[in-house]
């Protein structure tokens, strides 16, 4: 995500245009984050790729469990194309880690990391919902760059960042690494 914010703002596809901190909001954003990524990994990971994984083909598992992952978000402010398409893949990237090592720690602390610097920090939307934030910013390029009001996660560069990401993970995983 700070990858991300770096090549927006070298590019001026946004600008910064102020600083503001509060202790409580960032408070209140760490516990919310924490309860979101918890809840969001058990459910989806821990329960349901886990069970599927019990009846169907460790992948096969992942496909369905990310799909169910991308439907739950379906109802986010702003949603279109490109963020559902970024959110099958986040539930990918998340959940391969699963496959191959049966532990949700990996998934919980990216997803809570991902969430709170994306948002409370950044100042980016969180799959379309607005936050109080450290940097506020002005989007000043095409939302298939900026990823729009869903924020980031709306993001032809996210898209391409996430395939990456997926690719790096199956490959350093599957081998036991």
């Amino acid at each position: 995500i700070v990858t991300g914010f770096g090549i927006l703002i070298s590019f001026q596809y946004i600008s910064i245009t102020s600083l503001q901190f509060s202790f409580i909001d960032q408070l209140f954003y760490l516990c919310l984050f924490a309860v979101v990524s918890l809840n969001e990994e058990i459910a989806m990971r821990g329960y349901i790729l886990q069970n599927l994984s019990k009846s169907f083909n460790k992948y096969i598992a992942l496909i369905f469990s990310s799909l169910v992952f991308m439907i739950m978000h379906i109802g986010n402010p702003n949603m279109g194309a490109i963020p559902l398409f970024n959110l099958f893949l986040a539930g990918l990237f998340l959940g391969i880690y699963c496959i191959h090592r049966k532990n949700l720690w990996f998934p919980i602390g990216a997803h809570f990391t991902w969430n709170y610097f994306q948002g409370p920090v950044l100042g980016f939307e969180v799959s379309g919902n607005d936050v109080d934030s450290i940097f506020i910013q002005s989007l000043e390029g095409s939302d298939l760059i900026t990823g729009g009001k869903f924020g980031f996660e709306g993001s032809i560069i996210l898209t391409i960042f996430m395939i990456i990401g997926i690719l790096y993970l199956e490959k350093r995983y599957k081998s036991g690494l």
